[in-house]
């Protein structure tokens, strides 16, 4: 979505908010952005849905704060950050980086949301070439899955960008088989039929 879009959708929205189509087309946009964002954290998808929901609830409700100077992207990719930073915390206090297999501190709360920011054109040939790449990796990773249920999950995981929940309801699997095999998938594990 460009910047002209999203304010328009903006306006909308502060306009009448019982505008179900702009407060869809912000939703998805802003959780979107969110999940990319918060993917590449090394995150369990469960805990990246938690807080991509929470960055959106807090963008909605001060969506009439945000100021059309700075792109939306950096404005929300904030919002997204700070949230990630309170995980982190909680976290840290509750000793819950031993599931990630993080030491507890903040060595994995960084600045990174700022990469989804464009790059700058001198490197943008060779991140494409490294993205044609990762995806044709991905695609044959995928491709390579034996079980036809868990190849369906990643398909709309991965490619249709697909939360658990919407993948749970197209599917029909059981919530924690759909989590399992995308935790698996992530980490390399050889993915079998749970049947």
């Amino acid at each position: 979505m460009e910047q002209k879009e999203f304010m328009i959708y903006r306006q909308m929205f502060l306009t009448n908010k019982n505008n179900v189509k702009a407060a869809n087309k912000l939703y998805n946009e802003l959780t979107r952005i969110a999940t990319k964002i918060l993917y590449g954290k090394g995150l369990m998808s469960n805990d990246i849905e938690d807080i991509a929901a929470k960055a959106v609830s807090d963008a909605i409700i001060n969506i009439a704060k945000y100021e059309p100077r700075f792109s939306y992207k950096t404005w929300f990719g904030t919002i997204v950050n700070n949230k990630y930073k309170d995980f982190c915390r909680k976290q840290s206090r509750r000793g819950g980086w031993d599931n990630y297999g993080f030491a507890n501190n903040f060595s994995n709360c960084d600045n990174s949301y700022l990469r989804f920011e464009a790059a700058d054109e001198s490197n943008a040939a060779d991140e494409s070439m490294d993205m044609s790449i990762q995806r044709a990796e991905l695609k044959e990773m995928i491709d390579n899955i034996e079980c036809e249920k868990a190849r369906t999950i990643m398909i709309l995981h991965t490619y249709e960008e697909l939360s658990n929940t919407e993948i749970i309801n197209i599917t029909g699997y059981g919530k924690s088989y759909v989590a399992q095999v995308i935790h698996r998938f992530k980490n390399g594990y050889f993915l079998r039929d749970a049947a």
